[in-house]
């Protein structure tokens, strides 16, 4: 007899429930840190007791139209209160090194070392630019590769006249002009320490500051740097006139002790003939300036003996035989 069918049908079995796997899932990465791309320029002002004018030259790096570049201010061991003055501003894009007292060379090549920016300015701590320093100096390198350092037509404020300097460089009123540095160097000095801007991949060639040295050291740096642009690699421009304040505080380092020598200039005239004639001339030159310091510094005797080892000089024998007659002569230098 047939069973009764149910009004309601059995329903299939169900599937197993599927296994639950627990897969480990992977952090998610975290993003890497933003880089801040470098400085176009890097800005390098040594610092030693300049309480008083530090102020005036940050401002004027601060207040500059072109403003993608750092300030390095290397405190040299100043005793002034100097580095606070600098801590006084509130920047971002300065950055204060302080060493012990070694001089303004190694101060400089401290800048250079940590110098982020293609380009390398400097600029003394008692010093100051025009607003557009930096903008004339990085078109120009910018738009010239074939230009390795450029500098600019500074005036000289004695706190009373300001003089333009390197005026007679400039034919016809050019703005600018690419210069042989050594030619320039016979009639006047085409590079300072506040005026120039230099590729930073140059002091590859050419070396840094000389340490140890605590007169002249600037004079054998450009000179170096004046070796390594050549004929074609230096420019001057009249776009821009930095100001160089000789009534500033701290200016008595000339009449220190001058017990040192110019490595640079002696290299060269130990083997004259290795180096074109404007090249001896300019070494010269730095024999007989370290010669006027002697004997304003007291050392007679041995400024008359600096005056004797550059007499072959022909550009600069009149200025030989001045710093002669003033050594024989001049009454307020004591024999050393």
């Amino acid at each position: 007899m047939l069973q009764p069918r149910s009004s309601v049908e059995a329903l299939p079995e169900a599937p197993p429930a599927p296994r639950i796997r627990h897969l480990s899932i992977a952090p998610a990465p975290r993003p890497a840190p933003a880089v801040e791309p470098a400085p176009r320029v890097s800005v390098v002002i040594p610092l030693y007791n300049k309480r008083q004018s530090v102020a005036r030259g940050i401002r004027s790096v601060l207040t500059q139209s072109f403003t993608d570049f750092e300030l390095l201010v290397v405190d040299d061991g100043s005793s002034d209160g100097s580095a606070a003055v600098v801590e006084g501003f509130s920047d971002s894009r300065i950055r204060i090194l302080s060493q012990e007292n070694q001089g303004v060379s190694v101060a400089r090549n401290r800048g250079i070392l940590e110098a982020k920016g293609e380009l390398v300015a400097f600029l003394d701590a008692d010093d100051e630019w025009q607003p557009n320093h930096l903008a004339v100096m990085a078109r120009i390198l910018e738009q010239r590769p074939e230009i390795q350092a450029a500098g600019a037509g500074y005036r000289v404020s004695d706190g009373e006249n300001v003089q333009e300097a390197l005026a007679g460089l400039f034919p016809d009123q050019a703005q600018e002009v690419v210069v042989d540095f050594f030619e320039a160097a016979l009639s006047t000095q085409p590079l300072w320490s506040s005026s120039v801007v230099i590729r930073r991949s140059l002091f590859a060639h050419c070396g840094l500051f000389p340490a140890g040295i605590s007169h002249g050291e600037d004079l054998d740096m450009w000179m170096r740097v004046g070796m390594a642009c050549g004929k074609d690699g230096l420019l001057l421009t009249r776009r821009t006139q930095p100001v160089y304040h000789q009534d500033a505080e701290n200016r008595a380092g000339f009449r220190r002790a001058a017990t040192d020598r110019l490595p640079s200039a002696e290299r060269v005239l130990a083997n004259p003939r290795g180096y074109d004639r404007p090249v001896l001339e300019f070494a010269y030159l730095l024999l007989l300036q370290q010669a006027s310091r002697l004997r304003v510094c007291g050392q007679r005797w041995r400024s008359m003996r600096w005056i004797w080892g550059a007499r072959r000089t022909r550009h600069h024998r009149r200025f030989a035989l001045r710093e002669l007659v003033h050594a024989l002569l001049d009454p307020r230098v004591l024999p050393s």
